[in-house]
């Protein structure tokens, strides 16, 4: 597996990055029945990305000012620093976040179970509701 660093997005919306592969694994962060986003699509709160990949984004310009401007964030922390951060932080973050594989890993991984119910709370908010028959 590639090196993998944590990209906080913000905003409401998502970024596409000039085609870059800059998301990990994106066919994992789709609900059943859903697309899975894009590979250079930053959703919003963390984003798990490939380290060299987010290299060559910080090069481009548009990207240079969303960082300079506080829209995307390179996060020091990695994926599984989550149970290592406050509580409040780790909520904040949780509640920001819309990749439904990273919530995932991230329910394993924690062990305060403040956590794990926003975690829980959060991906059935972003799941998409089961078909209509």
């Amino acid at each position: 597996m590639p090196r993998t660093i944590l990209v906080e997005n913000t905003e409401d919306r998502i970024h596409c990055i000039a085609d870059l592969a800059l998301r990990v694994d994106p066919v994992l962060t789709a609900s059943p029945g859903s697309p899975a986003p894009p590979k250079d699509a930053l959703l919003p709160g963390a984003n798990e990305v490939d380290a060299e990949e987010w290299a060559k984004a910080e090069k481009i310009p548009l990207v240079q000012f969303y960082l300079k401007q506080g829209i995307l964030k390179a996060r020091k922390d990695s994926v599984a620093d989550l149970p290592k951060l406050k509580p409040e932080e780790a909520v904040e973050l949780v509640r920001k976040t819309f990749d439904e594989a990273l919530l995932k890993r991230w329910f394993d991984l924690e062990s305060r179970r403040s956590v794990k119910d926003v975690i829980d709370a959060q991906l059935k908010a972003i799941s998409v509701p089961p078909a209509v028959k």
